[in-house]
């Protein structure tokens, strides 16, 4: 990888090389790396948007909702997560009857059976191949993100992107598409996605990040639905960047159901346009709590 030094991204960006540290240190700057008193940056990093610009958009009155802290841990220590239990036919059964959901909020209709015998390592001529690559990729990044201590970021968005439309898009596979936010805010601008995007990073390194993952998770869940960064799959991507916190801090994901499309649908609404993310909290941890049941009783 080439790097590029504190001058040299002052020049790209049309910066001082003070703002070039001040933006170093405050980790805002992906990839960025200190050795010594001196700081080197890949050297087709972005500059980081201007976070003035991001005033209008920044703060939001958002009622998290509770979550059962005891119940969560206890669960946990039930059914400790490791490499291990991701081969298992709990793990498995859970990821199966949630990918098959997904689908078919996507308008793709494909039997549990059909999934499994795709996991056994096996083709099914009716089930075409981009949705074979959507099968076999979601599984193998939930596995992934089991012990991972995953640092959620814009960058690391785009490498679950990335990972996600591997085989599917290898061209620009996390470039957002084109268009604004499907659900702004009330009172808000119609603001860009890559603004959007942002905007939210920012109150997940500020705040959102420091709630119990659950709930976390679920703000993030939210919002990838709510700015629906990319056009293919936003349920799914959405559903594992969920996972992707939940599974690094050792609680299982969400098990959805086919028949849960209109109270997830009705749950998230509510926590779009209001801001009250109580009914999309206490879904997914019910149906955390029911991935728990599936993983036991398999």
């Amino acid at each position: 990888m080439e790097y590029m030094d504190v001058t040299e991204a002052a020049r790209k960006w049309g910066v001082t090389d003070r703002r070039v540290r001040i933006l170093c240190n405050g980790g805002k700057v992906d990839g960025a790396v200190k050795l010594g008193w001196a700081w080197i940056i890949p050297a087709d990093t972005e500059k980081p948007s201007d976070g003035r610009k991001l005033r209008p958009i920044k703060t939001r009155n958002i009622r998290p909702g509770s979550v059962d802290v005891d119940g969560i841990r206890k669960l946990q220590d039930e059914f400790p997560l490791d490499k291990k239990a991701t081969e298992g036919k709990g793990f498995l059964s859970v990821v199966s009857k949630s990918i098959r959901a997904l689908l078919a909020i996507s308008g793709e209709d494909v039997s549990e059976k059909d999934i499994r015998t795709i996991y056994s390592g096996k083709a099914v001529s009716h089930v075409s191949l981009e949705v074979h690559l959507v099968i076999i990729n979601f599984r193998s990044l939930l596995t992934y993100f089991v012990g991972s201590q995953l640092r959620l970021s814009l960058k690391a968005i785009e490498d679950i992107r990335t990972r996600f439309l591997q085989g599917i898009n290898d061209i620009n596979p996390s470039e957002y598409r084109h268009g604004l936010c499907r659900f702004p805010f009330r009172g808000e601008e119609r603001a860009s996605i890559d603004m959007q995007m942002v905007a939210a990073f920012q109150q997940w390194e500020n705040a959102w990040q420091n709630y119990h993952p659950l709930t976390a998770g679920t703000i993030l869940y939210a919002e990838m639905l709510r700015i629906e960064p990319y056009g293919e799959y936003p349920e799914i991507f959405a559903y594992l960047v969920l996972s992707s916190v939940l599974l690094s801090a050792g609680i299982l994901p969400p098990i959805i159901r086919m028949d849960d499309g209109d109270e997830l649908r009705a749950a998230f609404l509510l926590a779009a346009k209001r801001g009250n993310y109580s009914d999309l909290s206490s879904f997914i941890e019910r149906r955390i709590i029911d991935a728990y049941q599936e993983a036991e009783n398999v």
